[in-house]
């Protein structure tokens, strides 16, 4: 039996129109209601019908909202709806495409895909009927890697930010892995550090499609280091293992590190190793612009900016679905050097030691 609005609005105790205004997420309904008429609608099976909504959803903005062109959606797929906000890379790609979206005089919604209410095809019936004329894909959940998301994409037209979707080849915007790396060991460089160690999780390495651990290998080669004299250090993501860190720094004679991971300066500190008296510290993504520790500022910003430009490049071209030729879009971050480095000597000549052909050693 198909379901109505008048269903909904009588199990949850509210208007039709309230139901309606909450099935389109409109904001001038209260959360905790919406969320409670989006669970009556998913438990009694209700599917909007794609045509009716989207005529209506067009028919409001142009009375409400004479200045917005329209819609795009920003799908999020991490553990919970909102998790990804309290990721400085995550959050500032969005805020970056969010105003760059209104600068084109766009709203961008933030859509999890993940929501239960989100079953087979309804996800794209949603975006379909709110009218929605493009989505950004953002970084996938660790859970979600290697998975696919279940949208029709001849439907719309699509860009994603890095490269974490494996299928399909969509058009990507992302951060300059190689050169990320290349900057961070220049920067540890100039500061005299020589000795520099790449500490790494297995996880991040496979994100990057080991763009990174590919620029500290050619440096490590220059330098005439091998795999046994400067091996680099994985460990499972946030599973390090504090005897084999400490032994790692110890044997090698580490000055400085460079790793993706904040949080190792704690486990630096639980082993009495004093940053950066002892050990110099940098990250390849900054926590925030105000953030003390050295290393790459990926400028998500830029990143979420560039990713609704290409979009809204697409969506005027009315080029819709997957494309054939995928264009990738890199934006280069900056180093930026922090209290948890120190000058320990000149710095390091650029020039190559010797000729890569003739160096001898193991990657």
């Amino acid at each position: 039996m198909k379901v109505h609005l008048s269903d909904i609005a009588k199990k949850v105790g509210v208007s039709k129109m309230t139901v309606s205004r909450a099935l389109r997420e409109e904001p001038s309904v209260a959360e905790t209601t919406r969320k409670k008429i989006q669970k009556a609608a998913e438990e009694l099976g209700y599917v909007p019908n794609p045509k009716l909504a989207r005529l209506m959803y067009e028919m409001a903005q142009s009375r409400g909202s004479p200045n917005v062109l329209g819609e795009l959606a920003y799908i999020t797929t991490d553990e919970t709806e909102d998790s990804w906000r309290k990721y400085y890379h995550e959050s500032g790609c969005y805020e970056g495409a969010k105003a760059e979206a209104q600068a084109y005089g766009y709203k961008l919604l933030p859509v999890w895909a993940r929501s239960r209410r989100f079953g087979k095809g309804k996800l794209t019936s949603f975006l379909w009927s709110r009218g929605v004329d493009g989505i950004i894909i953002a970084p996938l959940g660790k859970e979600m890697i290697g998975k696919q998301l279940d949208i029709d994409w001849d439907k719309f037209c699509c860009v994603q930010i890095g490269a974490t979707l494996s299928y399909p080849k969509l058009d990507l915007v992302r951060h300059n892995h190689y050169m990320g790396m290349a900057q961070s060991l220049a920067g540890l460089e100039d500061l005299g550090y020589k000795r520099i160690g790449l500490c790494i999780s297995s996880v991040t390495d496979m994100r990057s499609y080991h763009r990174w651990t590919s620029a500290y290998l050619h440096w490590r080669t220059v330098r005439q280091f091998t795999k046994r004299t400067l091996p680099s250090h994985y460990y499972h993501s946030g599973n390090v293992d504090r005897r084999a860190f400490k032994e790692w720094l110890s044997r090698h004679k580490i000055e400085a590190i460079i790793s993706m991971d904040s949080e190792l300066m704690e486990t630096c500190s639980k082993l009495g190793i004093k940053i950066p008296e002892d050990l110099g510290f940098s990250v390849l993504d900054k926590p925030g612009d105000e953030s003390e520790i050295a290393g790459i500022d990926q400028i998500a910003r830029q990143i979420g900016r560039k990713a609704v430009d290409d979009l809204i490049v697409s969506v005027r071209k009315g080029a819709s679905g997957i494309p054939e030729h995928p264009i990738q879009t890199i934006v280069e971050g900056e180093w930026q050097e922090g209290n948890t480095v120190r000058r320990v000597g000149l710095p390091v000549d650029r020039q190559p030691t010797t000729e890569l052909e003739n160096i001898e050693g193991s990657f």
